[in-house]
């Protein structure tokens, strides 16, 4: 029989007659147990039920309560890393599992990506390139706001040549590669009808635009200047040849019996919307270019005639001439219908001059009313835009038609007609 107050130990159950040890969670163990029994490699307490895991044997309490490697899933009985505050790593998958190549996070489950291993997580939140459609590990560019371009996509896919952004859908144009995008805002040339990469021209109440090698390489319209296509034509005649583009020689007036009726329009016009009058019509010439201009260097000391004055270099498009009784009006040979009619009504004003105004006057009021009555005759056909031209122009015509369009803002037609005949 043993005594009320006799001590077993808890691990071998034999009574202690001697020295034995006494745990903080309540544990009575033997001198003997003590020296012979297996610890738990957590709590160090010996232990006859231990299991055994990687990093040694645990009792069950400590395999109940220690925290479990995420990756590995043992038991860890030291210290561990914690990432993102909620995985555990034990220290032998901190020294052996792969990490991830942007979080540097240890994981079993990467996946490889541009060479390195990724995981889950990152590829997830990883910006994509949107050319290569790989995830972006490091640095990379934004283009427009949305586009996501890898450092490689940027070194080696070749860029717009227009907007400069890298793309993998460029089309050739002029020998170089353009996006879509630019493509559908870039200027078509309206002589090629190729876009225009780079510089181009316009054109004073054209709408259209045109390439610098279409400007550079091709005969230029003599009306509105414009480099002519295949719907153009150089048309070579006589002593030289006449470049007209599709748009004005469309219209243009190709033949004097096609001339005769609109000269005795822009005639009758005269009478009712300046109010001048031409008694006798001087007979009507329609010649080339080069033509025109041998004719008017022929006559040019006679008397009556109409030369530009100043610039020797200014085209010509019509002259007026009397010599004795005899008036002729020279006009450039395939004129628009519109320019024509400006031009013939110019030089019909000057047939009414050389009737009803002194023979030296300065040639600003001579070209000056000139380019006044052809003003006031585009008008009344409703052709304002070529009208607006002539108001427009920089040289001593322009100069003239203002000071008269002011004359007749102040005083009247009557006070631009009376200062004509002064």
């Amino acid at each position: 029989m043993f005594r009320q107050n006799t001590l077993f130990c808890q691990l071998c159950k034999r009574p202690i007659s001697g020295r034995y040890l006494r745990y903080s969670n309540g544990l009575i163990v033997c001198a003997q147990c003590e020296q012979t029994t297996p610890r738990c490699v957590r709590c160090n307490l010996p232990s006859h039920q231990l299991t055994k895991k990687r990093d040694g044997q645990f009792c069950p309490d400590c395999l109940r309560e220690a925290p479990t490697c995420d990756l590995c899933h043992e038991p860890m009985p030291g210290s561990y890393q914690v990432y993102n505050s909620t995985l555990k790593v034990c220290a032998v998958c901190q020294r052996t599992v792969a990490r991830c190549a942007r979080c540097n996070i240890p994981s079993r489950q990467l996946t490889v990506v541009r060479g390195v291993g990724v995981c889950p997580a990152c590829l997830q939140k990883a910006p994509v390139c949107d050319l290569c459609h790989k995830p972006v590990l490091s640095s990379y560019q934004v283009y427009k706001g949305n586009l996501n371009v890898c450092a490689e996509c940027e070194r080696t896919v070749a860029h717009c040549a227009r907007c400069h952004v890298p793309s993998r859908q460029l089309t050739p144009v002029r020998g170089e590669g353009v996006c879509a995008e630019c493509l559908q805002a870039m200027p078509v040339c309206a002589c090629c009808r190729i876009p225009i990469l780079g510089r181009y021209s316009t054109f004073e109440q054209l709408p259209e635009s045109y390439c610098e090698t279409c400007m550079q390489t091709r005969p230029r319209c003599g009306i509105c200047s414009v480099p002519i296509n295949e719907q153009g034509q150089v048309i070579r005649q006589g002593e030289g040849e006449t470049v007209r583009c599709a748009r004005c020689l469309r219209t243009a007036i190709k033949t004097e019996q096609e001339a005769e009726p609109l000269y005795r329009r822009v005639r009758a016009l005269l009478a009712q919307q300046p109010g001048l009058t031409i008694d006798v019509l001087p007979a009507l010439t329609l010649l080339e270019r080069a033509g025109l201009e041998r004719v008017r260097q022929e006559k040019a000391a006679a008397v009556g005639i109409n030369r530009p004055p100043g610039n020797n270099e200014l085209h010509t498009e019509g002259f007026f001439h009397r010599h004795n009784d005899q008036q002729n009006i020279y006009i450039e040979h395939y004129l628009p219908r519109t320019r024509f009619q400006g031009v013939a009504a110019h030089e019909l004003a000057h047939a009414w001059q050389a009737a009803h105004a002194p023979r030296h006057q300065p040639e600003r009021i001579v070209e000056g009313f000139a380019e006044w009555v052809a003003y006031s005759v585009l008008q009344a056909l409703g052709e304002r835009a070529e009208a607006e031209r002539l108001a427009k122009r920089d040289d001593l015509y322009g100069e003239g038609l203002r000071y008269f369009l002011d004359l007749e803002r102040r005083g009247g037609r009557q006070a631009v007609i009376e200062r004509a005949k002064r």
